[in-house]
């Protein structure tokens, strides 16, 4: 057998694209939202700008949140009803029964994938959950029992 390069092509060496290939992702991720200070698919008060430009959850809350801007607030006694993340660095949001969809900070990448599991700990058990959502919108402190 003569020497060949390794090649991840189907034999017989034709190119094909990756609309046609086999093993290609079929979904794509959301879009990126037209308004600028708002988070996509965002229904309620308006975001930072550093929040706004990463991609949210496009499944919209079913109540609108309060008019105005966000303020630093606990949560407490919230169920966390859903969670989303996509192949970016530091993108991951919960889904509260309360006041809709929060991204949870990135401050830390060790911090974010443990919020990351506390969170869903507490949607796979159901449990009350209490948060800490800072003034960017974001949240950084989660408790689950």
């Amino acid at each position: 057998m003569p020497d060949s390069e390794p090649s991840m092509l189907p034999p017989g060496g034709a190119s094909i694209s990756a609309a046609a290939a086999p093993n290609a992702p079929t979904a794509l991720p959301p879009a990126q939202a037209a308004g600028a200070g708002r988070a996509p698919g965002a229904v309620g008060p308006t975001v930072s700008t550093a929040v706004a430009s990463l991609q949210a959850p496009t499944l919209r809350p079913g109540t609108a949140g309060a008019a105005g801007g966000v303020t630093a607030t606990w949560q407490s006694n919230v169920h966390i009803t859903g969670l989303w993340s996509i192949n970016q660095d530091r993108n991951c949001w919960v889904y509260l029964d309360t006041v809709g969809w929060r991204n949870l900070s990135g401050a830390s990448e060790s911090g974010l994938v443990a919020m990351n599991m506390i969170a869903a700990h507490g949607y796979q058990l159901g449990s009350t959950s209490s948060l800490y959502e800072e003034d960017d919108g974001r949240i950084s402190q989660i408790y689950v029992w």
